[in-house]
């Protein structure tokens, strides 16, 4: 069984309130956990706190910018990193010392294969050629790559 797990962004008005900060698990920039939404905007949320057949309350919840929700892949990278939607991934290509290529790609989730996959400007890695890249930033905090 495939972990299922999502990170995004706190909303502006989460990162402005500093005590709401101190008890959210917020790592990177991003927390991590299940992903809902009401309406349109997406919420990453905690571990169950408690449930019952008419209701169901987690531990924290945390508004995120939607732009920024990103599924993990199911995979690391080569230092063991979770790897997820948005990131970015870098492969150093040493077969020739002279002409040492670096090519970087962003993980992106495809629908109608129902996969995650490696986008960028030379080719497309699949999702088992992961664990030979490295996770070099993500496209929310590192555009410039």
């Amino acid at each position: 069984m495939r972990d299922i797990l999502f990170r995004g962004k706190p909303t502006k008005e989460v990162l402005e309130d500093e005590s709401l900060c101190k008890t959210l698990p917020i790592k990177q920039g991003f927390v991590y956990g299940n992903l809902i939404y009401n309406d349109k905007q997406p919420y990453i949320v905690g571990p169950i706190a408690d449930a019952n057949d008419e209701y169901c309350s987690m531990e924290w919840w945390c508004p995120v910018v939607p732009e920024t929700v990103g599924q993990y892949s199911d995979k690391k990278d080569k230092n063991g990193r979770l790897v997820f939607e948005g990131d970015i991934l870098q492969w150093d290509n040493e077969i020739d010392e002279q002409d040492r290529t670096k090519l970087i790609f962003v993980v992106k989730f495809d629908g109608e294969y129902e996969g995650f996959f490696g986008e960028g400007a030379f080719d497309n890695i699949e999702p088992w050629q992961f664990e030979s890249h490295r996770v070099i930033g993500n496209i929310h905090d590192n555009p410039e790559l």
